[in-house]
């Protein structure tokens, strides 16, 4: 996860090349300069812990890299189609259509491939931890992700929400005992100082 997330964390920056071709988009040099800043502090935030052995000889797979680059692509088109289809709309409306949207389609996809099976498996903790988490990312989260859409445009969201790895690790450190060293908080600074540029 920590060599595909800078990948795909391109996102607001196709964002933002692609609102102004197509939505005409005003960009400032503040968002700009805002824009580079957050994506440097997220490529050092998430780096390998230096509790963690890298093998120098290690590759990455090419696979992992176009599927991070295809991520932040259709990312980048999402948030594009999303802005102007909101216009005048309610976020819990756009948001009860985007997400049940997508959980059909996984299903499908699981019910196509009958990959249904190990859900019988799971224990009642491992489906309360599933659905709590979906409610909180794709329902809270989406919400508030069309709100900042609506409000301050697309490439501004795509910049602010690439910064999640910010507020990931610190919760890792607390939750999961996980070490935070140097490059997390040279990254919290550059991204926190993006954020300032940003808005």
């Amino acid at each position: 996860m920590a060599r595909a997330f800078p990948i795909a964390s391109i996102y607001p920056a196709l964002t933002l090349v692609l609102g102004v071709l197509i939505l005409t988009e005003i960009v400032s040099l503040s968002i700009v300069g805002g824009l580079v800043l957050v994506i440097v502090g997220v490529v050092l935030i998430s780096r390998i812990s230096s509790g963690v052995v890298i093998d120098p000889h290690h590759q990455t797979p090419a696979g992992g890299v176009s599927f991070a680059l295809g991520a932040a692509a259709f990312w980048a088109i999402s948030i594009l189609m999303l802005a102007p289809g909101i216009e005048g709309h309610s976020a819990v409306v756009v948001s009860s259509i985007r997400v049940p949207a997508l959980s059909l389609a996984l299903w499908a996809i699981v019910a196509v491939r009958g990959s249904w099976r190990p859900l019988l498996t799971l224990s009642r903790r491992e489906w309360a931890v599933l659905l709590v988490g979906g409610l909180i990312g794709w329902g809270l989260g989406s919400i508030l992700f069309v709100v900042t859409v609506s409000l301050l445009g697309p490439t501004q969201a795509a910049i602010l929400t690439s910064t999640s790895p910010m507020f990931a690790l610190p919760l890792s450190a607390l939750v999961l005992r996980e070490r935070i060293n140097a490059h997390v908080w040279v990254g919290t600074a550059l991204t926190v100082c993006g954020i300032i540029l940003v808005t």
